[in-house]
């Protein structure tokens, strides 16, 4: 892990799936100015990693322009194919795709997007191999459901950061088993 910043595990609440967490240096998010972002990136922090996401403390590749305010990159997707950011001003979460230089909204927050990060782990590892394309849609519904109670703002656009997962998940993406 780059930077300064901690991992800690979180203690398991009854019944909940918890991941490691990095704590973010307090000046590494020194920039970001939204106060409750701030304190949940420092005290709190991002999974470390999880299927959708990894946390690190270093600059991200050149946006070449395609966010147009101070954004502090948090993360990256485990597939190398982007990066997460907190806007500084805000503490909004976006994912920026390398390839295009496509901007989506993520989340609120970073807690919210913590939230859903755990959602989305717990349901996707609930997922059997063999399951058939309605339970696959029921399983795709439930998601849907529990991200927008999390964070109404989600599901905002479409097509969208979240709209895509969940087609993802929908055709079998993301199962249990499947290798990454």
């Amino acid at each position: 892990m780059t930077g300064t910043g901690r991992s800690e595990r979180p203690r398991s609440e009854q019944g909940v799936h918890r991941m490691e967490n990095h704590q973010y240096s307090a000046s590494y998010v020194g920039r970001v100015q939204d106060r409750a972002a701030r304190e949940f990136l420092t005290a709190t922090g991002l999974p470390v990693a999880s299927v959708l996401f990894t946390a690190d403390e270093a600059d991200g590749p050149d946006l070449g322009g395609a966010v147009d305010r101070e954004v502090v990159r948090i993360g990256y997707d485990v597939e190398g194919e982007g990066s997460y950011y907190v806007d500084a001003e805000t503490g909004a979460v976006l994912y920026v795709e390398a390839y295009a230089s496509t901007e989506f909204h993520v989340s609120a927050s970073p807690q919210g997007f913590a939230e859903c990060l755990e959602v989305f782990e717990r349901k996707t590892s609930e997922t059997a191999a063999d399951a058939d394309p309605d339970e696959l849609e029921e399983i795709t519904n439930s998601l849907r459901s529990a991200i927008e109670e999390i964070d109404p703002s989600t599901l905002r656009e479409d097509p969208g950061f979240w709209h895509s997962l969940l087609f993802d998940v929908a055709n079998g993406d993301y199962r249990a088993d499947e290798e990454e």
